[in-house]
């Protein structure tokens, strides 16, 4: 097992923070701890057990991209560890980085600071550092996805290794993304709170995730057999891409390339040979953007922020707005203006996004009141059966010794009232709870219905910027329009707009209030939220993102 000053690939500035990692500032973890405008999900303590394994079993460096539960796991021990699991964990803990956006985490020394948004923006050390990376996005989308494979590649050294978790739908499209063969491994990551199933890809066979997991139900068996064609058929390509790349080339000439042809030309005129040579040595090497230079080595010490892993200030006041499914849910806070349709775009955005992060924030709601409801009622029947115990304590106490006493039964009831009655306030409070924030649901509806009618009164301003994503805002309320187009009320003095997706949001709200606390309404419920609710609300938003684009180009 290498240690981290002998491992070539961390090197410089590197090793010598990997060597402070050992310290006693490291951070914890605690999987209570979730942040809805961060879009934070954690797995069960079970798959972050098997995907640490994998992790362990193949890694000497691993770069954990957005996965801070399975990066701090590597702290925790079952008890049943070898001296050599020992050593490996504590070595792989030491040589490792948690790539992360949320700040909670950053006294620890190995937490280097992640903004999806700027994908290449990371330190200069740690590319072609590691052996292994684990990716894990807040968000399932193309565009998030797009973001995490750059970083990737940008992190991986030669010949490294990639365990990636999302849809089984993203499958096709991180092979594109990454441009090589990804696995399906037959273990099922659970993630609580989430309505679809994810899964796990690697670009190897896998060994630790090789078994399905105890924690879902049996995987159908056309879906078992389809994942295990499918594996079967990316096995022979790559034994197919090994068996030419090791196939001998006598006889063989090279493709007629660009660099081929002008190799060719140089050695055949020695003076335009002369005139590159001369050409090469008038350029000053050192003028050229380090963004735009290949490293085949990295310089020790070179690194892209001036200390080091730590992000420039401008970098760590990036704020994000909220939570949302495409990648500029949450668009950074720059101190440059695009005009005040930008803005309008932008905070439309933003409120829109926190609606639809409320979804997701009842959801969890309703089912912490479900588990109260089935704890009140388990309670319930308890004490029932208790009081019957103790009514005919009497007739059985003379043919059994072992019954239940009257002061016993007595007490055991008081106890268990007492947690029926804690169990009943838990759930009023709860309801009440409910209540307050289907309120503050109804107040962000209305305030995007008046965000849709300041961008339509700004879009009629300017009818020769107006694009797709602005023509359902321009396309409502004809006196709201005719307002905003003679300048008799400003944008900001709007009316009340009724956006196309409003009755949408208003169903929503509803359907929240009136569902009963228990597992099929709620599961329904989830199910018409994503479909329903939550789709025409990203739509939009993808609408805003394109049209804000379109108003960057035009300055």
């Amino acid at each position: 097992m290498l240690n981290c000053q002998g491992n070539p690939s961390l090197s410089g500035a590197a090793s010598a923070a990997v060597g402070g990692a050992s310290g006693a500032s490291r951070s914890t973890f605690n999987a209570a701890h979730i942040k809805v405008e961060f879009n934070q999900y954690w797995y069960s303590r079970n798959t972050v057990h098997h995907l640490v394994r994998e992790v362990c079993h193949h890694a000497t460096a691993c770069a954990f991209l957005s996965t801070p539960s399975l990066f701090f796991a590597l702290d925790e021990r079952r008890g049943n560890e070898t001296a050599e699991d020992e050593a490996r964990m504590t070595q792989l803990r030491r040589c490792s980085r948690v790539f992360e956006y949320d700040a909670q985490w950053a006294s620890d020394p190995c937490y280097v600071h992640y903004d999806f948004h700027q994908p290449d923006q990371v330190p200069i050390q740690y590319m072609a550092a590691f052996d292994y990376v684990v990716a894990d996005p807040p968000f399932i989308t193309a565009d998030v996805w797009a973001h995490y494979a750059t970083t990737a590649k940008l992190l991986l050294k030669e010949g490294g290794k990639l365990l990636f978790t999302t849809v089984l739908e993203n499958h096709t499209m991180l092979e594109n993304l990454l441009d090589r063969p990804l696995f399906i491994a037959a273990f099922y990551p659970l993630v609580e709170h989430l309505t679809y199933q994810y899964v796990c890809f690697l670009s190897y066979e896998p060994t630790c995730l090789a078994q399905p997991n105890t924690e879902l139900p049996e995987a159908d068996a056309k879906m078992v057999a389809a994942v295990r064609v499918a594996n079967d058929l990316r096995s022979s390509e790559r034994e197919f891409a090994l068996q030419m790349a090791q196939r001998k080339r006598e006889g063989e000439e090279r493709l007629p390339t660009a660099a081929f042809e002008r190799d060719n030309e140089l050695a055949q005129n020695p003076e335009a040979r002369q005139r590159a040579e001369a050409e090469r040595n008038a350029v000053n090497w050192d003028t050229i953007p380090i963004e735009k230079m290949e490293w085949g080595h990295i310089p020790e010490g070179l690194t892209m922020y001036p200390e080091g892993n730590v992000p420039p200030t401008a970098v760590q006041q990036r704020a994000v707005s909220g939570t949302s499914d495409d990648p500029a849910a949450a668009a950074p806070v720059t101190a440059e203006s695009f005009g005040l349709e930008y803005d309008a775009c932008r905070r439309l955005r933003a409120n829109l996004d926190a609606f639809k992060s409320s979804i997701d924030a009842m959801q969890r709601h309703m089912d912490a009141q479900m588990k109260l409801r089935h704890q009140r009622v388990k309670l319930s029947k308890e004490l029932t059966a208790l009081k019957e115990a103790s009514k005919h304590h009497d007739d059985t106490a003379e043919h059994d010794a072992s019954a239940v006493t009257p002061a016993a039964a007595g007490f055991s009831a008081s106890a268990i009232e007492a947690q029926v009655a804690e169990a009943t306030n838990a759930i009023a409070m709860n309801e009440r709870e409910r209540a307050e924030r289907l309120d503050e649901m109804e107040l962000l509806a209305r305030q995007i219905e008046k965000g849709e009618a300041e961008l339509a009164a700004l879009a009629l301003q300017q009818p020769s910027s107006a694009s797709p994503a602005t023509d359902m805002a321009a396309a409502g309320d004809a006196d709201t329009n005719a307002a905003g187009a003679s300048g008799q009320q400003s944008p900001s003095a709007a009316t009340p707009y009724y956006a196309p997706y409003a009755a949408a949001m208003t169903e929503c709200i509803q359907a929240y209030r009136s569902v009963e606390a228990k597992k099929v309404p709620l599961q329904e419920l989830a199910a018409d939220a994503t479909r329903r609710f939550k789709f025409p609300v990203f739509a939009r938003m993808k609408e805003l993102l394109q049209r804000m684009k379109e108003l960057k180009q035009q300055r």
